[in-house]
């Protein structure tokens, strides 16, 4: 962990001992915020390059979503907090060649999607269930 962390984790447990609800709302916007979007690497750029970007649009804010192949046999990857799409280049690699199709998407504030934080649960089954729908059903 480092000073920073620490010192918010310190600040938030005072915070806490006054204010309940102030805290976890304070603690609550801190971990929306993922940082700065990671950028592609050089060993997923080919694989990012082949894919198809399209928009889905949340009211949130436009998600970049990839998909990779025709649609048939289509499978749905979501990257983890503060990763994007594109981390996937090896598996994606892997479902094609298996015969599948990939489907993925940046987080708000991952990837190439702006924002400055992310997404709840229920902001990210909006966009699944959209490219579900779009796709024909994962």
């Amino acid at each position: 962990m480092t000073q920073l962390q620490e010192a918010v984790g310190t600040g938030l447990a005072a915070t806490a001992r006054v204010s309940p609800g102030i805290a976890g709302r304070l603690a609550f916007e801190l971990w929306r915020r993922p940082g700065r979007p990671v950028r592609v690497r050089a060993s997923e750029q080919a694989v990012h390059e082949a894919a198809r970007a399209t928009y889905v649009d949340h009211p949130r804010g436009r998600v970049t979503a990839y998909a990779w192949s025709d649609g048939a046999r289509p499978v749905l990857l979501v990257h983890g907090w503060g990763s994007r799409a594109s981390r996937w280049s090896d598996l994606v690699t892997a479902l094609l060649d298996a015969g599948l199709s990939p489907v993925s998407y940046d987080a708000w504030a991952h990837g190439s999607t702006p924002g400055r934080v992310g997404g709840t649960a229920l902001d990210h089954q909006d966009v699944i269930a959209e490219l579900d729908r779009r796709s024909g059903g994962f």
